[in-house]
């Protein structure tokens, strides 16, 4: 809410704290040290992806070590042996979220990897990438009435190029045919959006916008695990686990049938998104229920008869929105099987 009433003041802030970066240690207990470095959020999601990529190539036969653990590993040799480590080059994946008019330069804030961050820093990533023209800052410094109508005249110049640039810019991006020489992992989405309440109505790209695809959520997927692009839709709708209180994003979430199949359909009325630990908790900790409402909502109960309904975030804000009384977490920790179940 901040970033979208008081955008710059939010943007001034933004660059005091780019010119703060840096990298800290703190010392630990018994020989140990916390490693900090203080960067804006697209780059440390990008480093960590970057890291959780080389952990992941980075596993032997026989390993033991966490994910975790080979992430610290990583990181140590790609510092501190640079050439020497024989890890392959890997690419890192952010995921980019932005309303048209964000990228056009209005003063909503976009996501990445599901941060909220400033328009001004999603529009320099996108520049950055090479998927839009960088017109940071041209126009943005107001006319002084004391430097004339001139003055006026060209900053007005500047402002409406810096406009034709961006539109031309966007067009050319969503219109993209082929990703070869580009940062774009696949064709850019494009999000129709109920802006009254932010709820996704559909998702497409510019070539099934031209082929007349009806815009709605995807078909059923005849089976049990859902198909690209029921999976993708359900995890841009919800955006964070549907437990109430919990933050935990997509990418990391199982896709779980509200209704278990095969009794319910591989849909996006019945897909919900939950992270592991809630996942466990609604089908094996004992007392708690979980119930589809039809306008979308989750409702949970708890074994003393707490109701909580949860409903997925609206695109321009950060906030989940829910209704009842907390539900709090369960009082034992279900454990998981060793293939996670219902996905």
């Amino acid at each position: 809410m901040v970033q979208q009433l008081d955008a710059a003041a939010v943007a001034e802030r933004m660059a005091q704290t780019i010119r703060d970066r840096r990298v800290s240690v703190y010392p630990g207990e018994d020989g140990m040290a916390t490693l900090s470095a203080v960067l804006p959020a697209p780059v440390a999601r990008a480093v960590r992806s970057a890291l959780e990529q080389y952990a992941d190539a980075a596993v032997t036969e026989g390993d033991q070590r966490t994910r975790a653990q080979r992430m610290a590993h990583c990181l140590v040799d790609l510092v501190l042996r640079p050439g020497e480590h024989g890890l392959a080059p890997v690419q890192a994946k952010l995921t980019v979220v932005a309303a048209v008019r964000t990228l056009l330069g209005g003063d909503e804030p976009g996501e990445v990897d599901g941060d909220l961050v400033p328009p001004a820093m999603v529009r320099q990533l996108a520049a950055t990438l090479g998927l839009m023209p960088d017109v940071q800052g041209t126009g943005d410094t107001a006319s002084d009435p004391e430097k004339g109508l001139a003055r006026a005249g060209q900053a007005r110049e500047l402002r409406n190029s810096a406009e034709v640039a961006a539109r031309a810019g966007l067009a050319e991006l969503l219109g993209v045919r082929r990703l070869a020489g580009t940062a774009l992992d696949h064709r850019p989405h494009v999000a129709l959006v109920d802006e009254l309440r932010g709820r996704l109505v559909a998702l497409t790209d510019a070539s099934g916008l031209r082929r007349g695809e009806g815009l709605g959520p995807p078909a059923e997927s005849p089976g049990y695990p859902p198909r690209e692009a029921l999976d993708r839709f359900v995890r841009s709708r919800d955006r964070r686990c549907r437990f109430p209180g919990c933050r935990a994003r997509p990418p990391s979430a199982d896709l779980d049938h509200t209704v278990p199949w095969s009794a319910g359909p591989t849909s996006a009325a019945n897909l919900t998104c939950l992270c592991r630990y809630h996942h466990r908790l609604s089908h094996q900790a004992p007392g708690w229920r979980l119930r589809g409402l039809p306008d979308g909502g989750l409702e949970w109960t708890t074994p003393t008869g707490q109701v909580r309904t949860t409903r997925p975030p609206g695109y321009g804000t950060d906030e989940v929105r829910s209704s009842g009384r907390p539900a709090g977490r369960a009082r034992s920790h279900p454990r998981p099987d060793r293939h996670g179940g219902d996905r």
